[in-house]
C-alpha cells in the first residue's frame, strides 16, 4: 500500500517493539467452569469441543486438553493417555492473538507457544486429525509428530499444526536482515546531505548550505511542479520554517512553522498550503516525564474542490522497550475523531535499529518527522495495515535501509506484498576523514570467503574467520574463562579459538557466541550474509534431506573415528564441513574437537536461544537450539 505525503522533505520511516500479547493460561480448579474466553482447538469424536490446556505431571507441564465437562486436562506421556487435575487452560482477549501453523519436517515456527516442557526440551501445543475427531497434544522441535493421548493409550500423528502466538494487530516477528554496507569511502567522515531522489516517483530534493554547515534551503522537483524553500533558524539553532519561495498553489507546501517548547523539543508543527493564512495540517507532539517521544497527533483541515471542508484525525501512538531508549520499537497509527481520543486502527509500524548512533539526520526531517528523536539508525522496518472491523490488511510494506561506512543512510527501499519496489537514494558531500584513513579501514575488513555452489545457493566453503564486523569495527577476543562468561551474560559479541590456539583457526575457523552472529554491523563480509534456519532447510531439501545430509556436507578426512567406525564424509558438494568443536557457556571449557561441529544460524528461538544446525557422529543433519552464550562455527551464504 503506497502514501503519498504532500510535503515530501518529511519521508516516512517504521518502527520494531513488542505489542502486548493477548494469550494467558489459567488455574482451573474442580468444579469451575470453563472461562468464556479458552481457546478452542479443536473437536472430539462425539462433537464436543476440545479447549487448548496443560497439565503439571511428574513435576513437569505437558501441553494436552480438556472438555467442559472433564475435571481435568489429558495428555500424552510414556505412551499412555494420563489425566491430571493440576492443570491451566489457554485464554486469549483477542482470536488475533493467535493462530494455527502447519509444521513440515518437524520444523516449529519460532513464534510457536511455549506450552511446556520437559527437562531440556520446550514443550508446544499441537493439533492434528485422528478417526474423525480433531485432537491435541504435545510436541517439540523435531518430533516430526504430535504425540496426543486417545483411549487410554498414546497416538503420534504426523501431519499436524502447532499453537503460535501472534500478538494483537501485530505482524509475526520479521526477519531482521543485517545493515548493507555500500558506497563506502572513507570511515568517520563529516558528510552533509545534498540530494535524495526517488525511482518511482522521480523527484528530486536538493539541499544547499552555509559554512557553518547548516542547511540554508532546498529545492523540490516532482509531477511537474518546483518549490524553491527557505529554512530559517531561531538563536539556539533551531530551524523555525521552512517557507516557499516560488510556486504557492495547488497541494504544493506553501510553509512549515515549528514549535518547541521549553526543554527545547518540537512541540509543533504547523504546514500551510497555498495562500491560506491557517495551516491545513497542524501536528502536536506529546512527551513523556523521561522525555520520550509518546504521541503524534496530526490534525488536518482540507479545502475539497466543491469549496466544503474535509476534516481528518491521526494519532502516532509510540511505544518504547524501556524508559531510557530514545528509540521507539512500535508505533501504532490511528484514525481519532475531533474529541481528540484514538479511534480506528490504521497501521502497525515495526522497527529494528542497529547499534550505531544516529548521524544520518544531517538535514532534520529528511529521514523522518520523528528521526530527532532516535538515538540509533533505523536497518529494517515494517508495516502492516488493517482495515476498519480490527482485521489485518493483507497489504503490508517493508521498508530496508542501508548505510555507508561512516554511518549515513544511503537508500532506502520500499517493498510491497503486491510486488512493487521504489527507492530513495541519497547523495552527500563529505568533507573528508576525521579519524581512520582508507586503509586502515580497509585492512579492518572482513574479506571475501571462498564459496561452493550447491543447488541454488552460494556456501563458503570453510568456517567464517573474521575478527570484525563488516564495517571495520573489531569483534572482541575472549580467551579466559571468566572474559567469556562475562560477554555471554552482557549480551556482548564475543570470539576465540578452540583452546585459544591460532593454529585450531587456520584449521577449523573461529568460534562465535550469538551476539555476535546477530550484530547489526553484519559477521558476514560483504555481499554474504549468516544463513537463517530455513536457508540450511533449502539446503538440505536439495540433498535429498535431512537424513544423510550430515555424510554429503562432511570432509572427507579429519573425522575421528567413534566406536571404531569411520565418520568422515562424502564431501559431495565441496562444503567440507570440519569438526570444529565448541565452547560451553556456563564453564567457558572447549569439547568435541574432532567429532562435531555445529553452526549458528541467524534464526532466533526465544529470547534465550538461538537456531543451531548439528553435524556430528551420525550420518544425518539436525536442527536444534542453543543458548545464545555457547561459541560454535559460523558459515556464510551468499546474498
Amino acid at each position: 500500500m503506497k502514501k503519498t505525503i504532500t510535503c515530501t522533505f518529511l519521508l516516512l520511516i517504521t518502527l520494531i517493539v513488542k505489542s502486548q500479547n493477548t494469550l494467558e493460561w489459567i488455574k482451573i480448579n474442580s468444579g469451575n467452569e470453563m472461562p468464556a474466553n479458552a481457546v478452542v482447538g479443536g473437536k472430539d469424536g462425539d462433537g464436543s469441543l476440545l479447549f487448548v490446556a496443560h497439565g503439571n505431571y511428574e513435576g513437569n507441564w505437558h501441553p494436552g486438553k480438556t472438555r467442559k465437562d472433564w475435571n481435568g486436562a489429558n495428555i500424552e506421556y510414556g505412551g499412555n493417555e494420563v489425566t491430571t487435575e493440576d492443570y491451566e487452560v489457554l485464554t486469549s482477549t483477542s482470536s488475533l492473538g493467535w493462530r494455527w501453523s502447519n509444521v513440515t519436517d518437524g520444523n516449529i515456527a519460532d513464534n510457536a507457544l511455549k506450552a511446556g516442557q520437559e527437562g531440556d526440551r520446550v514443550l508446544f501445543s499441537c493439533r492434528c486429525n485422528y478417526e474423525g475427531s480433531q485432537q491435541l497434544g504435545k510436541t517439540w522441535q523435531g518430533s516430526g509428530s504430535c504425540n496426543i493421548g486417545y483411549g487410554g493409550g498414546g497416538v503420534t500423528i504426523a501431519v499436524y499444526e502447532v499453537l503460535v502466538s501472534v500478538p494483537q494487530n501485530v505482524p509475526a516477528k520479521p526477519v531482521v536482515n543485517k545493515p548493507k554496507i555500500i558506497a563506502a569511502s572513507t570511515k568517520n567522515e563529516k558528510c552533509l546531505l545534498t540530494e535524495i531522489t526517488n525511482s518511482a516517483e522521480q523527484n528530486v530534493m536538493s539541499i544547499t548550505y552555509d559554512d557553518k554547515s547548516r542547511a540554508t534551503g532546498f529545492v523540490m522537483k516532482g509531477s511537474g511542479v518546483t518549490a524553491n524553500y527557505v529554512v530559517k533558524y531561531d538563536a539556539k539553532g533551531n530551524i523555525l520554517s521552512f517557507v516557499n519561495q516560488g510556486v504557492a498553489t495547488g497541494s504544493m507546501m506553501a510553509k512549515v512553522i515549528f514549535i518547541y517548547d521549553l526543554n527545547g523539543r518540537l512541540k509543533e508543527d504547523q504546514r500551510f498550503l497555498g495562500t491560506s493564512i491557517k495551516p491545513a495540517i497542524v501536528e502536536n507532539y506529546t512527551y513523556n516525564t523521561t522525555g520520550q517521544l509518546i504521541q503524534l497527533k496530526q490534525v488536518a483541515n482540507l479545502l475539497r474542490p466543491n469549496g466544503t471542508v474535509s476534516i481528518s484525525y491521526n494519532y502516532n501512538v509510540y511505544t518504547y522497550p524501556n524508559t531510557t531508549t530514545k528509540n521507539p520499537s512500535t508505533i501504532n497509527e490511528f484514525g481519532g475523531n475531533a474529541t481528540g481520543k484514538t479511534g480506528l486502527q490504521k497501521a502497525i509500524k515495526v522497527l529494528t535499529y542497529d547499534d550505531k548512533k544516529n548521524i544520518g539526520g544531517a538535514f532534520p526531517g529528511t529521514i523522518d518527522n520523528f528521526e530527532t528523536f532516535a538515538t540509533n539508525n533505523v536497518i529494517s522496518a515494517d508495516v502492516t495495515y488493517v482495515f476498519a472491523d480490527g482485521e489485518k490488511d493483507t497489504q503490508t510494506l517493508t521498508y530496508d535501509y542501508e548505510y555507508n561506512e561512516s554511518g549515513y543512510p544511503v537508500s532506502k527501499t520500499y517493498k510491497g506484498n503486491g510486488g512493487n519496489i521504489f527507492t530513495d537514494k541519497y547523495t552527500y558531500s563529505c568533507s573528508g576523514a576525521t579519524g581512520q584513513s582508507t586503509a586502515a579501514v580497509s585492512q579492518n575488513k572482513n574479506t571475501k570467503p571462498a564459496s561452493v555452489t550447491i543447488g541454488t545457493q552460494v556456501w563458503s566453503s570453510k568456517n567464517l574467520d573474521v575478527k570484525t564486523f563488516a564495517n571495520g569495527d573489531p569483534i572482541t577476543q575472549a580467551q579466559s574463562m571468566e572474559e567469556w562468561l562475562t560477554a555471554g551474560n552482557e549480551t556482548r559479541p564475543v570470539w576465540c579459538y578452540y583452546e585459544n590456539d591460532a593454529a585450531n583457526g587456520t584449521t577449523y575457523g573461529i568460534l562465535y557466541n550469538w551476539f555476535a552472529v546477530a550484530d547489526p554491523r553484519g559477521l558476514a563480509p560483504k555481499g554474504w550474509h549468516v544463513p537463517t534456519k530455513y536457508e540450511w532447510i533449502t539446503l538440505f531439501d536439495f540433498l535429498s534431506g535431512k537424513e544423510g545430509a550430515g555424510y554429503k556436507l562432511k570432509s572427507t578426512n579429519g573425522w575421528q573415528e567413534v566406536s571404531g567406525i569411520n565418520r568422515n564424509g562424502s564431501d559431495s558438494n565441496g562444503f567440507a564441513a570440519l569438526p570444529g568443536g565448541l565452547r560451553f557457556y556456563e564453564d567457558g571449557k572447549f569439547d568435541a574437537l574432532g567429532t562435531r561441529c555445529q553452526f549458528w544460524t541467524a534464526t532466533e528461538n526465544e529470547a534465550l536461544n538461538g537456531a543451531i544446525i548439528v553435524l556430528g557422529i551420525s550420518k544425518d543433519a539436525d536442527i536444534g537450539i542453543a543458548n545464545k552464550k555457547f561459541g560454535y562455527s559460523v558459515r556464510c551464504v551468499r546474498d
